[in-house]
């Protein structure tokens, strides 16, 4: 039997289990806050555990009283200490993210593992992560698979999903699609993104075309970014007979194919498979051939892309305008020069243009004066040019905005633009990436980490990485101390998968 949609299984399975918890999306809260601070603060010094661990809670997410990531590890260690699941549990992931704790897998892994010997069902599936990278542990697939399994019986989603990706792998278990198409099931049930689009593929791959549509188009929903659910829809209509709707998706996906890698072990080996199949042959082979085709032209114009801005910016340097007054009043700098300005020939068309009302000239004037390609760099004529571009609607512009007030400290409104930019280029990594520095910056770790981790299957490699995320967060401490770390580890994992 030809096994089935390697990049997919893998990939997807991968990234799941790296960002199960230490996203935070399953740390365990207090099950009552209705007790008053102070009661619960004399409780906690008396020594009740559960007081101790609500008491540690609310320093831990700022409820009642200031966020204190060095309170919280302390209370919560004291009812870890006295045995509390939930406490040892949320202690483990302060170890992974190194939140009021220095960062420490060992010591993480030791609280984790004695919370999921209580049966605490989110340490259980951690704890199984960790089996499976060998994070903090010796690297176990049969331990990663057992632990995925005690969570799924208590009816965890992700260890569900988890122990599908397992069983569709056979890592750690016997590989079993009936097995994998059951807990993957059961996880969907619960309305988990990537069971819907690897139960899907796994429908795809018996002729159950129209279930396989339904679960991918919720899986499509819920992860736009992912490409695997776009060309899986087109798969879906082309294996029904509709080539055109299939055409828009596979339209739709090339652009967030990151390399030649991903391009040969998704879309053609899926053609390839469907083919030996007898499904639709002709127009199989009719796609692919398209589809290869459209690729290699899709990475021609990127590299012509490229090779067209080098050559501006070579130009930078030999031609130059006159720029208006209203330009130079706004910048000290060149209020001091002479008249004229360094700045290519062809940019007094995009000044002209600008001037004009053009939303796409008002962008790239803004960046030529943010970057100082060909002018002398202000950000105050970046912003001034960015602000009108973003009047019209510009996506760009209210990403680029978005990101020289975030720089400024101005997190509200550097907030309101960057989500503008989001929802106009969900695909467009540096918005999501932003979005997380902001509410990193505004001390919300738990949604900061969402956005990092929807970026990350968006970066294409391992200089992208570090020329971006990495790069911001290491002028801040508070995000080179949080976000360096994660998505470091992180993006490794999707780079590498």
């Amino acid at each position: 039997m030809r096994f089935k949609k390697w990049f997919i299984a893998f990939v997807l399975g991968l990234i799941t289990f790296v960002v199960s918890a230490e996203n935070q999306e399953e740390v365990v809260s207090p099950s009552s806050q209705a007790t008053s601070f102070q009661a619960i603060v004399e409780k906690a010094e008396r020594g009740d555990a559960e007081a101790q661990f609500n008491l540690g809670w609310m320093y831990l997410t700022g409820d009642g009283v200031t966020q204190n990531y060095i309170e919280a590890a302390k209370w919560i260690r004291k009812a870890a200490e006295q045995g509390d699941a939930q406490a040892q549990y949320n202690l483990g992931v302060m170890y992974l993210n190194g939140d009021g704790v220095t960062q420490n897998n060992i010591e993480a892994a030791k609280w984790i593992h004695k919370a999921a010997e209580q049966g605490q069902a989110y340490a259980q599936n951690e704890l199984g992560v960790m089996y499976y990278l060998g994070k903090g542990v010796t690297q176990n697939d049969i331990e990663a698979a057992n632990w995925f399994r005690k969570a799924a019986q208590q009816g965890n989603a992700q260890a569900q999903y988890n122990l599908g990706v397992m069983y569709l792998k056979g890592k750690g278990v016997t590989q079993n699609d009936i097995e994998a198409a059951k807990w993957y099931r059961k996880a969907a049930e619960q309305g988990h993104a990537g069971a819907y689009g690897s139960l899907g593929w796994l429908l795809i791959t018996q002729g159950k075309f129209d279930e396989a549509q339904s679960l991918t188009e919720k899986a499509h929903q819920k992860q736009p970014q992912v490409f695997a659910w776009t060309i899986n829809l087109g798969h879906i209509y082309l294996l029904k007979g509709d080539r055109q709707t299939a055409r828009r998706y596979y339209q739709e996906a090339l652009p967030l194919i990151p390399d030649d890698a991903s391009f040969e072990q998704g879309p053609i080996a899926d053609f390839e498979l469907f083919i030996e199949k007898g499904w639709q042959v002709k127009a199989c082979q009719s796609e692919l051939e398209w589809i290869r085709s459209a690729f290699e032209q899709l990475k021609l114009a990127k590299s012509q892309d490229s090779q067209q801005l080098l050559v501006e910016e070579a130009q930078i340097d030999q031609d130059t305008f006159v720029v208006s007054a209203e330009n130079q009043e706004e910048s000290p700098e060149l209020a001091e020069t002479d008249d004229e300005l360094v700045v290519p020939s062809a940019a007094s068309t995009v000044l002209e243009k600008a001037e004009q009302g053009d939303a796409e000239a008002q962008y790239n004037l803004g960046v030529m004066y943010f970057k100082g390609k060909g002018v002398t760099q202000n950000d105050i004529s970046a912003t001034k040019w960015f602000r009108k571009a973003a009047k019209q609607g510009h996506a760009g512009a209210y990403g680029r905005l978005g990101w020289i007030l975030i720089t400024q400290g101005k997190f509200d409104e550097a907030q309101t633009l960057t989500e503008k930019a989001h929802q106009k280029e969900p695909q467009n990594l540096a918005w999501s990436i932003n979005l997380g520095h902001i509410y990193l910056l505004k001390s919300d770790r738990q949604t900061a980490r969402k956005y990092y981790q929807k970026a990350l299957p968006l970066i294409y490699d391992d200089a992208n990485l570090k020329q971006g995320l990495i790069a911001d967060a290491a002028t801040q401490p508070m995000c080179n101390e949080d976000a360096t770390l994660w998505v470091s580890f992180n993006g490794e994992i999707y780079n590498h998968a």
